[in-house]
């Protein structure tokens, strides 16, 4: 897992920094499937400014959204949701993944490039809700969106080796012979200069 970390602070329904968490929730992505680590928390009484302590979630449920803008009409259907949920009694966090590859949310995007949308997270506890966070964020569309081969290459420029390697040179290095293939790569001619200014034109069998 490749986890996003939100730690809420319930007091305030607001995220927190708590072992690594984000204090913002980062743009989502089209066609991704997004892993998430939700931990809540309370302020630490002993240290009211900085400290918190982790809540024990045992038993509870989560529910991860994301829609467009909230109303209070009845018929709001998120774009995005997960409500199942993993709990780690020994660290006190919750991990599942949010799938952002869905129809809603492509329809949601459509032609755009990017979108505001809300997230939402609510803890469930014997039938009640209790809304722990709700944020407005960025909802991104992908340029690949793995449905068609790559591109094939086109012209690239090639490195002074590769040109050295390739071409023959205007000015030479000392010694240097130009050599001029058959195309059956049977014969080559070969051509050059010797120290006493006498040319070189060789035959050679390959």
């Amino acid at each position: 897992m490749n986890p996003i970390k939100l730690c809420i602070n319930r007091q305030s329904r607001e995220l927190v920094a708590f072992n690594g968490s984000a204090t913002d929730i980062p743009p989502l992505f089209q066609s991704n499937v997004q892993d998430f680590q939700v931990q809540i928390v309370d302020p630490d009484p002993t240290q009211p400014l900085t400290g918190f302590i982790a809540v024990d979630g045992q038993g509870w449920g989560l529910r991860m959204s994301v829609g467009g803008t909230p109303a209070g009409t009845p018929g709001q259907v998120p774009i995005a949701l997960q409500d199942t949920w993993t709990w780690d009694p020994t660290n006190k966090w919750f991990t599942a993944s949010l799938a952002l590859n869905t129809a809603a949310i492509d329809s949601y995007l459509g032609s755009m490039a990017s979108s505001a949308a809300y997230f939402e997270i609510n803890s469930t506890s014997g039938g009640n809700r209790t809304t722990l966070l709700q944020s407005q964020i960025l909802l991104l569309a992908v340029i690949d969106e793995q449905t068609t081969s790559p591109p094939g290459p086109v012209n690239s420029y090639l490195t002074k080796a590769e040109c050295l390697a390739l071409f023959a040179q205007l000015l030479g290095t000392p010694g240097t012979h130009i050599r001029l293939t058959s195309p059956g790569s049977i014969y080559a001619r070969e051509l050059g200069v010797n120290d006493d200014g006498s040319t070189i034109d060789n035959i050679i069998k390959l």
